[in-house]
């Protein structure tokens, strides 16, 4: 039996969640001593092999290595990480469940990872030492686009300024700038909805209603998308009267309310 508290199929790794505490699980019965990068790595394995999601390595890391009052930056290139702070006196998380299943996820993700190597494929002759597609520069993609059909370059373009607004990202988080960092989120989404294609009209909708809030910084879908969840970065003080007025916000649109969670990150 497992018991928890993230909603199933809402984009929020309850799948890595379930594959990583079984890891810890057979680790501990059986006294193998394997620790928590074998846990990740199972879980991984689990998820590529078995399920069949051509996933990436974000999920079954955060599981695994979140710490409370942080931020897991990780590097999906090498695998490396580390915890980034982030002031629980001055930030706190809500997420908004749309109650969309995620239907399509799985196979449209694999379509998407497809496009992206296809795109590395073409775009790789004309970046020197690069080995996967976070190494081709915006400059290269703008300069090389026009070999990659419409599709393939949107997806591309995507996936390349999202790396590069993951560095911004970072930086504004470690000045202490939560509305740069904010800013980047609403952007991210807008990649996700338009370069992407992997939104729904319910996760634009809390999407929206989020930024014309004065407590929020950011907001963003989370997970594979088509469906799930949206994640906001907003002001603690905020939260009480937030989260009740954005769903309601969703309520009038969708006739129904978007259930939401409060969090303050320690």
């Amino acid at each position: 039996f497992f018991g928890g508290d993230l909603p199933v199929g809402a984009g929020l790794s309850s799948s890595a969640s379930i594959s990583v505490v079984t890891a810890l699980a057979a680790d501990a019965l059986l006294g193998l001593g394997a620790g928590r990068e074998s846990w990740v790595a199972a879980a991984l394995a689990g998820e590529r092999g078995f399920v069949g999601v051509q996933c990436g390595i974000m999920d079954p890391h955060a599981v695994g290595h979140a710490r409370p009052g942080h931020l897991l930056w990780l590097d999906c290139k090498d695998g490396s990480w580390e915890h980034v702070p982030l002031d629980p006196e001055r930030a706190a998380y809500l997420v908004f469940d749309t109650g969309v299943q995620r239907e399509l996820a799985k196979g449209e993700f694999n379509l998407r990872v497809a496009l992206c190597a296809q795109a590395f494929q073409v775009l790789a002759p004309h970046q020197p030492g690069a080995s996967c597609l976070r190494d081709i520069l915006p400059e290269t993609l703008e300069r090389e686009g026009h070999r990659l059909d419409l599709t393939v370059r949107s997806r591309a373009l995507h996936a390349v300024q999202e790396v590069e607004r993951t560095f911004a990202a970072r930086r504004h988080l470690e000045a202490g700038d939560l509305a740069a960092a904010g800013r980047l989120m609403f952007e991210a989404h807008a990649s996700l909805r338009d370069l992407y294609e992997v939104s729904v009209p319910e996760l634009d909708h809390l999407v929206a209603l989020l930024e014309g809030e004065a407590g929020c910084f950011g907001a963003r879908l989370t997970g594979a998308g088509f469906g799930g969840c949206v994640v906001a970065l907003v002001e603690p003080d905020r939260v009480a009267e937030l989260g009740p007025r954005v769903a309601e916000g969703f309520q009038d649109r969708f006739g129904r309310r978007a259930p939401f969670e409060a969090f303050s990150g320690d």
